[in-house]
């Protein structure tokens, strides 16, 4: 079979692109070629995978098969499609997808959940490597294997002492930020410091190691009613007491209005999306403005928080009894009302229905393997097509960027505790008061609004007008939604969704994030991108 392949060449038959690591040593292109020249098969690369860190993609090609491998969080896409006696590997699905009918069941879970499923894009005939995954594909018939070689979940876990144990997880989180370092080279680290944990961690550790050269940054509106604007405050003042220089780049509607509506918007969300993850709208007018305004030098690196609260146990249900034995349907309405919510269901029953389809589960599973389950599909789904998919705005800026707490290290440390101890990140937060104390109080959701402004939420709430102070990064939920998306058609077959026919029709109810995947499907359907 003729193979075309698109991807960044570094030798005859190496592609890569991306930061890869073995232990903590940074690796040159040279030292990546002269790793994986002599792997000849499937089993020869896995055994090198297991001690690869890192963020990338790679692709090696031998005489009879294309092997292509993805980090554990996907940071670097890559999709495939077989036809006519031709693989074509590219980055973005969109760039192969000139004659493939778009898969109505893959674009209703897009709709649904703002990312496709497994494997799948919302093409028919166009595939994606997943998470921590291998795909082998024969140059002879085109048969492909594939192959996973790491897991965040664990069946087992480690005794400890809290002493002994925030002791070993301070040097962790000190090495996995001196990797940064390493990696950044006297480059302007750039942080999205919001006022949760994850960020000032980072923030932290680096003020710890002597890191000078670091901007911090915050965006949002300072209105009292935007959610965000303690996070503002708190951002600033955490910057302020580091000796960090602070930016603050303000949102409005008129700034959304003209970014969406400014040529390159389709660029980007042909970009970001790459026929498989909604672009994410909360950081994307920040970094075109720090962009356009210069604000930034060029070969800066920015480093979010990605997914600090994921790993030390947010996706754990509070409501957890590990006692208890769960059922399949218990199960699928955790799982459809959490991360297939963007569109709202007058059925629940039916949303199950529709989750049902794609969700492999037994009749019943003890708590923590049901956890396992839910932090499988936060893994290898919501984080790494959703969350982490994000790298994708900074590298259409041409920014650099770096997730260090998505370091494997630091990663294989907290899937090592047992899930009763991070529950509610009860175990993280234990650890950040001891070897983190702070002066300047955390944020979080419940502390956004002073008790005035909850009264009033709570009073709209009940009255069912909370969409009248509703806000989203700068952005209405309600009319003023329409300088945002202006008016979205339902074309072609999309009058057919099975989504769009079940959830209410009312524009208040839905959220930025359906309105934004139905914005993605649209253009796609008009071929705009």
């Amino acid at each position: 079979m003729k193979l075309i392949n698109t991807l960044n060449r570094i030798s005859g038959n190496c592609f890569f692109e991306g930061k890869m690591f073995i232990k903590d040593t940074l690796l040159s292109q040279n030292e990546i070629i002269s790793l994986f020249c002599n792997a000849k098969s499937r089993n020869d690369i896995l055994g090198i995978l297991s001690n690869i860190n890192g963020f990338f993609y790679l692709a090696i090609e031998t005489e009879h098969e294309i092997f292509l491998i993805s980090d554990i969080v996907r940071t670097y896409p890559i999709f495939y499609k077989i036809s006519d006696d031709i693989i074509y590997i590219d980055d973005n699905a969109i760039n192969l997808s000139s004659d493939d009918e778009l898969s109505w069941y893959n674009v209703d879970i897009f709709l649904a959940s703002g990312y496709t499923i497994g494997n799948k894009t919302i093409f028919q005939n166009i595939f994606q490597v997943e998470a921590a995954s291998l795909v082998s594909i024969s140059k002879i018939d085109g048969k492909t294997i594939l192959t996973s070689y790491y897991s965040v979940v664990k069946f087992s876990y480690s005794n400890f002492e809290k002493k002994e144990l925030f002791s070993k997880l301070n040097k962790i989180y000190k090495n996995i930020v001196q990797k940064l370092l390493d990696y950044s080279q006297g480059r302007m680290i750039v942080i999205p410091l919001s006022g949760g944990y994850d960020s000032r961690l980072i923030a932290m550790t680096l003020k710890q190691l002597g890191a000078e050269n670091v901007i911090c940054y915050a965006y949002g509106t300072k209105h009292p009613y935007d959610i965000n604007h303690l996070e503002i405050k708190t951002s600033r003042n955490v910057a302020n007491s580091l000796g960090y220089k602070w930016i603050y780049v303000e949102y409005s509607y008129s700034k959304w209005n003209k970014l969406i509506q400014d040529q390159a918007s389709n660029d980007y969300i042909k970009y970001v999306s790459r026929g498989s993850s909604l672009v994410s709208y909360q950081d994307w007018l920040a970094i075109s403005e720090l962009k356009k305004k210069n604000l930034l030098p060029d070969d800066c690196v920015f480093v979010p928080g990605h997914t600090g609260d994921f790993i030390t146990g947010s996706a754990i249900p509070a409501d957890i009894e590990f006692d208890k034995v769960y059922n399949k349907l218990e199960i699928l309405r955790k799982l459809s009302g959490k991360y297939f919510n963007l569109f709202p269901f007058i059925d629940d029953q039916k949303l199950l229905q529709f989750c049902e389809n794609f969700f492999q589960l037994e009749e019943t599973y003890n708590a923590k393997d049901y956890i396992n389950v839910i932090e499988m599909f936060c893994w290898r789904e919501y984080h790494s097509k959703h969350i982490c998919n994000s790298a994708q705005i900074y590298k259409f800026y041409n920014y650099n960027w770096y997730f260090p707490l998505w370091d494997r290290e630091i990663v294989d440390f907290w899937f090592s505790i047992d899930p009763e101890y991070r529950r509610e990140r009860k175990l993280f937060r234990e650890f950040i008061d001891e070897c983190f104390e702070t002066s300047i109080p955390y944020v979080s959701n419940s502390s956004n609004t002073n008790l005035f402004l909850k009264i009033i939420f709570k009073i709209c709430k009940i009255t069912g007008i909370e969409f009248l102070i509703s806000n989203y990064y700068g952005i209405s939920k309600t009319g003023k939604l329409s300088l945002f998306f202006k008016n979205i058609p339902v074309i072609g077959e999309l009058k057919n969704s099975f989504i769009l026919n079940n959830c209410s029709n009312k524009l208040r109810k839905i959220s930025i994030n359906g309105l934004g995947s139905l914005h993605v499907i649209t253009n796609i359907l008009e071929r705009k991108l």
